[in-house]
């Protein structure tokens, strides 16, 4: 099945426009709605099986009945409909909860409604491929959309106060862990910051080349998706087509209207930086083997900085602190961005997968 995403004559006649029209974009909450899908369908995302089943540990003794309750929302999409207006800045949790909350306390009834028609539309659809192979879609239950609808067609104040509450919860006790240890937030600014630079540079076409996603397609005149739907999206001049990077999403893609547009959830490549060979780990470890990188390390782990930021909090001079940062630069420790006349550097998830621990002894010197 495909949808195929059209823009206006216009802006298709105009490149600068066309470029402008396609943004990435930064929601914690959209990951954190990728993570329920993955634990609502593990068996379709394997490459997470150790952090599923502690996330199911915590599920069983704390969080079952919601997770029960509220899951069918995230069993075969993502609900990216219920998101404020997107942005490509840098926005925290706290934050888009607020923006969550206000949000369903004013959305329409019509649009919970219809995000519930398309997803019973994709079960049934599942479900009718699954009897034609004589087999049982263990899942499929038609009336689990039919509960939750009912509670927010009765109140919808209830139903948002109560979703809320899930959610922060769910944040708290297992999404923050995985966030903080996979560098998730650093994962996908940089994606961000990296296909903004393409569509400027490079264009639509090399921009959609890039991204390596199967599922995804530029066919001269319209956007391509490989999705369970067909479905043909007309957009208008002001309209936006939203991509939200998802550490996991995979093997997945999920598409659907967001406030001021269509929003698309596609998976970010990750770095293969698992496999280490005997000569990188020893790069590795000679390049941590000094308190001043260890110290510098971090406070990159905890924020983005300068080369002059850190040689003012360590002391040193620049030039001793550059140094220093082009060692840990060259064992793929650390990566730069250049924004406006800084150049920030930030921490890779290297050091944390070849010791997961590393941090684990160190202070926090900055206190949210």
């Amino acid at each position: 099945m495909t949808i195929e995403i059209e823009f206006p004559a216009t802006i298709i006649k105009n490149s600068r426009q066309l470029k402008q029209t396609i943004q990435f974009t930064f929601s914690p909450m959209n990951e954190l709605f990728s993570s329920l899908h993955v634990l609502r369908t593990p068996r379709n995302h394997e490459t997470m099986i150790s952090w599923e089943l502690r996330a199911q540990v915590i599920i069983k003794n704390i969080l079952q009945n919601d997770f029960d309750f509220f899951g069918p929302i995230f069993d075969y999409t993502i609900p990216s409909f219920m998101l404020p207006i997107l942005t490509n800045k840098t926005i925290s949790m706290n934050t888009e909860f607020k923006l969550l909350q206000n949000r369903l306390y004013n959305i329409k009834k019509e649009e919970i409604i219809d995000y519930f028609l398309v997803v019973e539309k994709i079960k049934r659809s599942e479900f009718l491929k699954v009897q034609e192979k004589k087999l049982e879609l263990i899942n499929y239950n038609s009336r689990e959309f039919e509960k939750i609808q009912d509670i927010f067609l009765k109140s919808p104040k209830e139903f948002s106060d109560r979703f809320i509450s899930f959610l922060r919860k769910y944040n708290e006790l297992i999404f923050n862990d995985i966030w903080e240890e996979s560098h998730i937030k650093n994962i996908l600014t940089e994606e961000i910051v990296k296909q903004s630079q393409n569509i400027l540079t490079q264009g639509v076409s090399a921009t959609i080349i890039a991204l390596k996603n199967d599922k995804i397609y530029w066919a001269g005149k319209k956007l391509m998706l490989y999705e369970p739907l067909r479905k043909n999206i007309q957009l208008s001049v002001k309209d936006k087509i939203y991509f939200l990077p998802s550490y996991f999403v995979w093997p997945h893609l999920f598409v659907s209207a967001v406030e001021g547009g269509t929003g698309i959830t596609y998976a970010v490549n990750l770095p293969i930086t698992n496999n280490f060979t005997p000569e990188k780990m020893q790069l590795i470890l000679s390049a941590v083997g000094d308190t001043t990188r260890i110290q510098i390390l971090n406070f990159l782990k905890q924020t983005e900085n300068t080369t002059q930021g850190l040689a003012q909090l360590l002391s040193l001079s620049e030039s001793n602190v550059a140094h220093h940062l082009s060692l840990l630069k060259a064992t793929d420790l650390v990566s730069h961005r250049r924004v406006g006349k800084y150049v920030l550097y930030k921490i890779t998830p290297v050091i944390t997968n070849l010791i997961p621990s590393f941090f684990d002894n160190l202070p926090n010197y900055y206190l949210e």
